[in-house]
């Protein structure tokens, strides 16, 4: 397994955002990758990270990470912490139970690609405000397949169907990051450790 976190740039250092003990974290948090080749570092960093601390590691490096030479910061007010904690909890919460890792994503992305250029070829330019009537005539062309080879008309509703099944999958991923913006918002402008408690009991609950 090969071990790394994702960073932001944060001038003289990088400040890790999010670990990837799942790759589909880079959904919700397209960072930088940072690789890490301890354990014991990455332990190190993963347990001051969930606890809500500033975790930064020096840009410029002249041998190996150690845990000498990473910044952990525990200057965060209650509050802030508890905003941290929750932010890390919902991602790696949605990560975790409704989305691919990324290489899947990376996968049936470039089979919609495929699939929607061989759509292209033939003549039909399926866009969101023509889904419906495109899928329509689709369906139709391949009818009309059929009466000259029962493969070529079930080949063409074979790649529809392929078509559709990962366009739910794409816009299914698109809904939980538009909620996990949609929580961090709030939970940005929480005002209280209560209130952000309830605000994360109150999204897992509409996840559940």
């Amino acid at each position: 397994m090969k071990l790394s976190v994702n960073v932001g740039d944060r001038g003289e250092y990088f400040e890790v955002v999010s670990l990837n003990d799942n790759e589909g974290a880079l959904a919700l948090e397209p960072e930088i990758k940072y690789p890490i080749y301890s354990w014991e570092v990455y332990e190190y960093i993963a347990s001051n990270f969930m606890d809500g601390k500033t975790v930064l590691i020096p840009k410029y490096l002249e041998g190996d990470l150690n845990k000498d030479l990473i910044i952990v910061s525990d200057n965060l007010s209650e509050l802030e912490r508890s905003k941290a904690i929750a932010i890390i909890k919902m991602r790696d919460y949605i990560v975790n139970t409704r989305l691919y890792n990324d290489n899947m994503m990376l996968i049936e992305l470039y089979k919609f690609i495929l699939l929607n250029n061989w759509f292209i070829d033939k003549g039909f330019i399926i866009t969101e405000e023509n889904r419906p009537d495109k899928y329509l005539e689709i369906i139709n062309y391949s009818t009309e397949l059929m009466n000259e080879s029962s493969e070529k008309g079930e080949e063409v509703i074979n790649k529809l169907d392929s078509y559709l099944e990962i366009l739910d999958s794409i816009t299914e991923t698109e809904k939980y990051y538009h909620l996990y913006l949609d929580f961090k918002e709030k939970i940005n402008e929480a005002s209280t450790v209560e209130e952000v408690n309830n605000i994360y009991k109150t999204t897992k609950e509409s996840l559940i």
